[in-house]
Formats: structure tokens, sequence, C-alpha cells
């Protein structure tokens, strides 16, 4: 609990940067630690340690972490859908000492929770589009759409941004963007008027809803 504790403190210092992900910051010349390394430098008392306040809010915080993940990873294993990843994560916040694998799984958390609670919201998100979302425009026939933005995910593997949203407020439409490396106006939350072709219109294995995907968008509007 207080490698959890430290790890919520950092991330929320910090945000959250990868193991092996540190870099050094020229403009502030100062070198920026991934969080596993902050945390264990914390720990043993390293003279240029990151000073990291430890607070109420933070162990209370490190306490609905644990439960939360605990809760999830009994629901996988009473499904049989526990992967060995979830599986050492219930070992390691179940236990009273960590290993270095340990601090990194732990330092990963805050971030975990946060995808974690993404997916959940996304899952309820398509679970009320489900018997209400229709197409829209015409398979290969250019179109308009003003769509609120519900979901901006990275795929990294192919460096392209997945934009997921609805359009009249219960039909789902997907397109792909990767014309610039600032998505700023893609951004959760806003609604944005597009023009693009209808490429296909099907129901999803993923979402389960009726989704009509665009491709070649191009951004007329956005508020």
């Amino acid at each position: 609990m207080e490698v959890l504790t430290l790890a919520i403190a950092v991330d929320e210092a910090q945000g959250f940067i990868k193991s092996g992900y540190g870099y050094y910051d020229h403009e502030n010349e100062k070198e920026i630690l991934d969080n596993k390394t902050t945390i264990s430098r914390v720990l043993n008392n390293y003279p240029d340690a990151p000073q990291i306040k430890i607070t109420d809010e933070h162990r209370q915080r490190a306490q609905e972490l644990k439960d939360y993940f605990d809760g999830v990873i009994v629901m996988k294993k009473l499904t049989g859908d526990v992967n060995g990843f979830e599986d050492s994560v219930g070992k390691i916040i179940n236990g009273n000492e960590v290993d270095n694998y340990g601090v990194s799984v732990l330092a990963s958390l805050p971030n975990s929770l946060r995808i974690q609670k993404q997916r959940d919201d996304m899952d309820e998100f398509y679970d009320n589009l489900r018997n209400v979302s229709e197409y829209v425009g015409s398979t290969g026939k250019r179109s308009r759409f003003k769509l609120f933005i519900k979901d901006v995910k990275y795929i990294a593997k192919y460096n392209i941004h997945l934009v997921t949203c609805v359009e009249g407020e219960q039909n789902l439409v997907k397109f792909f963007w990767n014309k610039d490396p600032d998505v700023s106006d893609l951004i959760v939350g806003k609604t944005m008027t597009v023009t693009g072709f209808v490429k296909e219109q099907s129901i999803s294995k993923f979402s389960k809803c009726k989704e009509t995907v665009i491709n070649r968008v191009k951004i007329t509007e956005s508020a």
C-alpha cells in the first residue's frame, strides 16, 4: 500500500510516463523520470529524488484503486476471463511486499484505472445505442455530418486516431484521422461538422451496433 499510494501521488504530480520513456526537459533543464524510476528513487531516498508529498487523500485513493481492481479481477476469475497479467496484479496488490516488477506494475495502475474506466464508459455508451443506432448517408457518396465526438483513441501501431462519434444523438459514426500529429480539434465532448465519403455501413463485431464508417474526412466547422 505504501508503493501504491506513492504511485498515485507520482501520477498526480507528473501524469503517467511509461517505464523507459523518461526524458530530459531542455527548456527547464530538468530530468523527467518515468513513474517507476521516480517511485524507486523516492523509496530508496536518493538525494536527487523528486519531492513527492503524500496526503490522506492519496491513501484513500490507493485503497479505492485496490478495491476496484480486486473486484474486476474476482469477476474475471469467476467467468474464466482473467489473463496472466491480471492474475499477477491481483497477487501484487494483495501482497505485503513488492519486488522491482511489482513496483513497475503498481506504478502503472493509476493509468490502467483511467483506461479501464474509459472502457467501462464506452461499453455503457454502446449498450445505450445498440437498439437505436441507424446508418446515416449513402454508401459511396460524400455527405455532410454534424458529429458529437465521444472518443478519440490513438492506435500506435498505425500512427492513427480512431474517432468515435454520434450523429443525431443516437447514430454511431467512426472515422480514422492521421493528417496531422496535432489533433487538438478532435477533442472528446466537442461537436464538429465534417464532410466525408461513406465507406461502410455494418453492424460492428466490437460494439454490436449499426455503424457508419466514413473516410476522406474534412473538418468544416468545430465548436
